[in-house]
C-alpha cells in the first residue's frame, strides 16, 4: 500500500462523522476558484520563465523544504527564501508581484471551516501578460492539521480523478527544490498540482508548524509548457541554499571565544532559561564560527553534567548529538568565516534532583568518537522543582 493510500485512510477514519462533511464542502469552493478558467494557458507561445529570483542581498529566511510532510525524504534541502514563509510568518507578505507575474488575491470563503484549523491560508492568482495563469497555495498548519491538507488526499476526496505522481526539481541557484506533482482532472477541467512542504528549522518541529506550498496550472494542451510555467514559478520564491554567515551573524546573549583545535570557534550561546525543572527541556542555542575549510564531517554534543562528585560513569545526566543541521550542513560544507547558529533542546529526565548541572559542548568525529579538542564549558545550570 503506498504512503498516499495509508495516509489517505487514516484521514478518512478520523474524518468519517462531521468533520469530512465539514472539510469536504468548504474545500470545493476553492476549487470552483482554480477549475472556472481551465482554457488560461495556451498551447501556442511557450515560455520559459526565470528559475530562480535574482541575486541580490542574502536574503533573511532559511527553510528546510521536502516533498513530504508525514516522513523524511531524499528531497529534504536548506534553501534561503528573501520571503518569509515560515509557518509562524507572515505569508500574505509575499509580493503580488514575483518576476513577470502579478498576483491577485482569490476569495476563498469560510476561511476557519476551509482550512480546519489551519492558522495562514493565501490562495492567489497569478498571470503574466502573455495571459498564462496559474495559482499559488500557501497555508500553514500547526500539530498534525497537515493531515487535512495533503493536496493528492484533498483531491480525491473531493471528486477529482488523479494520475500517477512524478517529481520535479526546481533549480534555485546553487541548490535544488524538489516537488511533486500530479494531474488532476474533472468534467470542468484539467490541472497540473506541484506541492511541497516547508519548515522553520531542521527540526520539522509540529509544535511549529508545516506550510504547504502548492501550485496550480490549467491543462489546456503542452503539459511540459504548463510544468515549465509551475517549475518556473516556484524558483522565484527562493535563492539557493542559504549563505549561513550572513543569515545568522549577530551577538550571542553569552560571549566566548573558546576554540576546538584551531579548527572551530565557539563564539557564544544563548540560554531561553536560566533555570530548568525535571521533565522540561533546556534549550541552548550555539554560535560556532569556522576557522578552517574542514575535511572532516563532525558531530555536535551539548551535554548537561551531574556535579564533579558523581562517579565518573555517572556524570552524564542529558545529551542530544548530531551533524549540525541533522546532517543538511555538515562540517565539510563548511568555509572560512562562516557563523553558523544552531539550538538544540535537552530533555531534563523529570527524576532529576535539584541542584546545579554544569552544562557542556563540544565536537567529536565517527565512527571512532575522536574529540576536536577539548570539551567548552558552558555555565552550571540550576534544576530546581519549584
Amino acid at each position: 500500500m503506498s504512503a498516499d493510500a495509508r495516509r489517505l485512510g487514516l484521514v478518512a477514519a478520523l474524518l468519517l462523522l462531521a468533520l469530512l462533511g465539514a472539510y469536504a464542502r468548504p474545500y470545493r469552493a476553492v476549487e470552483t476558484a482554480l477549475s472556472g478558467t481551465a482554457t488560461a494557458v495556451p498551447a501556442s507561445a511557450p515560455s520559459v520563465p526565470q528559475t530562480g529570483a535574482p541575486r541580490g542581498p542574502d536574503p533573511a529566511y532559511v527553510l528546510l523544504a521536502d516533498s513530504d510532510w508525514w516522513t523524511r525524504t531524499t528531497d529534504e534541502a536548506l534553501l534561503a527564501s528573501p520571503y518569509d514563509l515560515r509557518p509562524r510568518g507572515d505569508l500574505a507578505s509575499l509580493p503580488r508581484q514575483l518576476g513577470e507575474w502579478r498576483g491577485v488575491d482569490e476569495p476563498d470563503g469560510d476561511t476557519e471551516s476551509l482550512t480546519l484549523g489551519a492558522k495562514q491560508h493565501v490562495l492567489r492568482r497569478y498571470t503574466n501578460e502573455r495571459g498564462e495563469m496559474l495559482w499559488l497555495r500557501l497555508l500553514a498548519s500547526a500539530d498534525w492539521n497537515m493531515f487535512y491538507h495533503n493536496p493528492p488526499t484533498c483531491y480525491r476526496a473531493n471528486g477529482w480523478q488523479l494520475e500517477p505522481e512524478s517529481r520535479y526539481a526546481v533549480p534555485v541557484g546553487d541548490a535544488t527544490l524538489r516537488l511533486r506533482g500530479f494531474a488532476a482532472s474533472q468534467p470542468e477541467g484539467e490541472h497540473l498540482v506541484l506541492f511541497g512542504f516547508l519548515w522553520s528549522n531542521q527540526y520539522r518541529d509540529m509544535a511549529d508548524g508545516t506550510t504547504l506550498l502548492e501550485i496550480v496550472v490549467p491543462l489546456a494542451g503542452d503539459r511540459d509548457q504548463a510544468a515549465r510555467l509551475a517549475v518556473g514559478f516556484a524558483g522565484l520564491l527562493f535563492r539557493g541554499s542559504p549563505n549561513l554567515a550572513s543569515v545568522y551573524a549577530g551577538r550571542a546573549q553569552h560571549q566566548l571565544a573558546a576554540s576546538l583545535d584551531g579548527q572551530v570557534t565557539l563564539l557564544g550561546y544563548d540560554l531561553d532559561q536560566q533555570s530548568v525543572r525535571p521533565g522540561e527541556a533546556l534549550r541552548v542555542t550555539l554560535y560556532w564560527r569556522a576557522n578552517r575549510n574542514l575535511a572532516a564531517d563532525y558531530t555536535v554534543f551539548v551535554q548537561l553534567l551531574r556535579p564533579e562528585g558523581a562517579a565518573a560513569d555517572q556524570r552524564l545526566l542529558a545529551q542530544l548529538d548530531h551533524q549540525p543541521y541533522a546532517g543538511l550542513y555538515p562540517t565539510s560544507r563548511w568555509r572560512v568565516g562562516q557563523i553558523l547558529k544552531e539550538t538544540y533542546e535537552l530533555k531534563v529526565p523529570p527524576s532529576t534532583a535539584d541542584g546545579q548541572y554544569e552544562l557542556i559542548a563540544g565536537m567529536y568525529s565517527l565512527p571512532d568518537g575522536r574529540r576536536l579538542g577539548e570539551s567548552i564549558h558552558l555555565e552550571m545550570v540550576p534544576v530546581a522543582k519549584q
